[in-house]
């Protein structure tokens, strides 16, 4: 027998017969229509359908899962980040929650019915939070104790412990991480990604980073994310300037790029002086324009160009 062929109107008779489930309160019945429909076509107003009866069925993480792949659009209406954020705090992603609400709440200050609301918001993370904080002792302290010990594991290991210690509440994350930043055998890719998630959280206290043989203090809330620092972007504009021309050559250079600065992440600045220089370097690295015909390298970038060599060299994934 051939493959089953979907005729056309049965996207709409799946999403009514959906609804008259879901009206019965039939959760299973409406998301066996529900999906069929969404295998059909992806659209945004039909996810939006679908994870709700995804909640209504306690399959928390498979509603999560779903919304993330319209993460943009779920962001880009004020009025569904709220159903977003508390998608995220039956799943137990504390940090992700405070990271929306910090993104949202600046602009939503400005309207007084918006203030209330979002006010409210940030009541019920509290709460998630405390909640958690009084039924899981157990669960935080292992997470804890598995940062503390963080730089034992391989790479990709980190970074997956680094994924569920944002199942932490706010506080317990901080005091997790904060000796992995200062801990001299932890990569700085990892200490770099665990900083750029305090700049999300408008962490506004000085916090400790191991950067390079020294100790240095930043304020996450005055340091800009990687992808908005002017010194990065000058690189990154000066690779895509160069290989205009090449667009297939301009990406591969962009994408091992951003794993060297990553490197210098958050005290880029000290390092990237001459972005012209940097290209050259990572065009070289490449083998992608002869010696001769590259900007004259200064022997401090080049020893720094060396270093991160050796750095991303260790980052098998």
């Amino acid at each position: 027998m051939g493959e089953t062929v979907e005729l056309p109107g049965n996207y709409e008779r799946h999403i009514q017969l959906g609804k008259q489930a879901a009206n019965q309160q039939n959760w299973a019945t409406a998301i066996d229509h529900f999906e069929a429909a969404y295998a059909l076509e992806q659209r945004f107003s039909l996810n939006i359908l679908l994870a709700s009866v995804l909640v209504e069925n306690r399959q928390l993480a498979a509603a999560l899962q779903l919304m993330q792949e319209k993460v943009a659009d779920y962001l880009a209406e004020p009025d569904l980040i709220g159903f977003y954020i508390a998608v995220l705090l039956a799943n137990k992603e504390f940090v992700e929650a405070n990271e929306l609400w910090q993104g949202v709440w600046p602009q939503m200050q400005q309207d007084a019915k918006q203030r209330v609301f979002w006010q409210t918001v940030k009541r019920s993370i509290e709460r998630a939070q405390n909640r958690y904080r009084e039924q899981q002792v157990p669960a935080i302290d292992k997470i804890q104790q598995k940062l503390y010990s963080i730089a034992g594991l391989p790479l990709t290991e980190q970074m997956q412990l680094l994924k569920l210690a944002k199942q932490l509440p706010q506080a317990e994350y901080l005091k997790g991480i904060q000796p992995v930043l200062v801990n001299p055998y932890v990569h700085p890719f990892v200490r770099s990604t665990i900083f750029e998630e305090l700049v999300t959280l408008k962490i506004a206290q000085p916090i400790a980073v191991f950067w390079f043989d020294q100790v240095k203090t930043a304020i996450p809330n005055e340091i800009p994310l990687m992808e908005t620092s002017p010194k990065i972007q000058a690189v990154q504009q000066a690779i895509q300037q160069t290989l205009a021309d090449d667009p297939i050559f301009a990406e591969q250079v962009l994408v091992t790029s951003q794993l060297y600065l990553a490197c210098l992440y958050p005290f880029e600045n000290e390092v990237l002086v001459d972005s012209d220089e940097w290209t050259t370097l990572f065009l070289q690295e490449l083998g992608l324009v002869p010696e001769n015909q590259a900007t004259i390298v200064s022997e401090n970038s080049q020893a720094w160009f060396s270093k991160l060599q050796e750095l991303v060299a260790k980052l098998m994934f």
